[in-house]
């Protein structure tokens, strides 16, 4: 039973909304009954009861608590999370570290009495790396990266035969009831998972779970080696990634085209200019001994991060090329086309018509043997000088 004392608890409220703010916070209002979701804790845990419940920062749509058990221990509880999958595949067979699984239910139905999808883990020790990165030196700074880019190779590596989420085989129906991958050259089927419906944000945002459509898995993809199916997960926000002890977050990861996973972590946090592929080693400007106060701060902190990102980059390149390739064609016109046509509907189509400009305009380039196929598309003037103005507006409204 939910009390009128537990509301606080499936509210949003880390942030406010300027559009849509109504829906935008119904969309992120989760319920469920909180006393059993303390009930199944205990029980996960051989504790007797639940005696405090606490909620974590919120993410974008699923609820975090801080439950603790009479017996000392503490499990950090989620709703709703019906991917237990994939957190279970990446410790246990790609040998990355994360959170511990107690229980979890898949399922809304009579027999789940919390009302809905839950997921019970381990509550990690160390230290959210969000709060000390902007003080670490930049050679620390490099030991975890390189420690994150094992990971990545690792994930890398694997490359699966179909595209989608990852579950339990037994949590899903699908004609495919065993994940097949190849690791090392080697065909492997694994009969305890299995490749399903996606659940990336990409498929549910922006009204998308409302659409009734197939979501997977899919087995048609293109040529190696930026279209074969990988699981990567994105190291994204710096909060949820907890030094080395384990990774958070794997509910929207998805086995997917290399080219579609964020492969440089953001907790690099890199704002400056495109690296590039020159790699060059930095340099600070020939006036810096002349700056003075916050400038000069200014200066030498955009210098370390972009030392830190050549270094990182100059890592990727020689010890995983595929990777770094990748990290190329995302910065790419044909990249960026892919990444925002996923998001035309939100980011509206202005830019993504200029970006069609700017491909046949360099549709040769694509072509190494001069012999390129006839651009698929064509513009009249009118087009061409409505594109420009309508992304000169959109420019404007950003």
């Amino acid at each position: 039973m939910t009390t009128k004392a537990d509301e606080h608890l499936f509210e949003y409220t880390r942030a406010r909304f300027l559009i849509d703010e109504p829906k935008q916070m119904a969309r992120r209002r989760i319920r469920c009954n909180i006393k059993e979701l303390g009930r199944a804790a205990a029980k996960a845990v051989g504790a007797t009861r639940c005696v405090n419940i606490e909620r974590c920062p919120d993410g974008m749509y699923n609820k975090a608590y801080v439950l603790s058990m009479d017996n000392g221990m503490q499990v950090i509880g989620k709703v709703p999370n019906f991917n237990a999958g994939i957190p279970h595949y990446s410790s246990k067979l790609l040998k990355t570290p994360a959170p511990r699984v107690y229980t979890w239910n898949s399922r809304v139905d009579d027999v789940n009495t919390v009302g809905a999808e839950y997921i019970m883990m381990e509550k990690l020790s160390g230290v959210p790396l969000a709060n000390i990165w902007w003080r670490l030196k930049p050679d620390v700074k490099l030991k975890i990266f390189m420690l994150v880019f094992k990971f990545q190779k690792r994930w890398t590596a694997v490359q699966f035969s179909q595209y989608g989420s990852l579950y339990y085989s037994k949590d899903i129906v699908t004609k495919f009831n065993s994940l097949l991958y190849i690791e090392n050259g080697a065909p492997i089927t694994n009969n305890r998972f299995a490749v399903g419906p996606a659940a990336g944000r990409d498929w549910h945002e922006e009204g998308r779970n409302s659409i009734q459509c197939y979501r997977g898995p899919f087995i048609v993809y293109g040529p190696d080696p930026l279209y074969e199916p990988t699981i990567t997960k994105k190291p994204a926000s710096l909060e949820y990634y907890i030094q080395s002890l384990g990774s958070l977050d794997w509910q929207s990861i998805q086995v997917a085209p290399l080219f579609e996973h964020n492969l440089d972590p953001s907790f690099l946090d890199y704002h400056g200019p495109d690296i590039g592929d020159s790699l060059d080693i930095p340099k600070l400007p020939d006036n810096f001994d002349s700056l003075q106060g916050e400038e000069k701060t200014l200066t030498l902190n955009r210098f370390m991060d972009k030392s830190v990102m050549v270094a990182c980059r100059r890592l990727v390149q020689g010890k995983n090329p595929q990777q770094y390739n990748a990290i190329r064609f995302q910065s790419s016109i044909p990249g960026h086309i892919l990444s925002l046509s996923r998001r035309i509907f939100e980011l509206g189509e202005a830019h993504l018509g200029a970006l069609l400009l700017d491909l046949r305009d360099e549709w040769h380039n694509h072509f190494p043997d001069k012999h390129a196929p006839p651009f698929p598309t064509n513009f009249s003037e009118k087009q061409v000088a409505d594109l420009e103005a309508d992304t000169k507006r959109a420019d404007l409204s950003i």
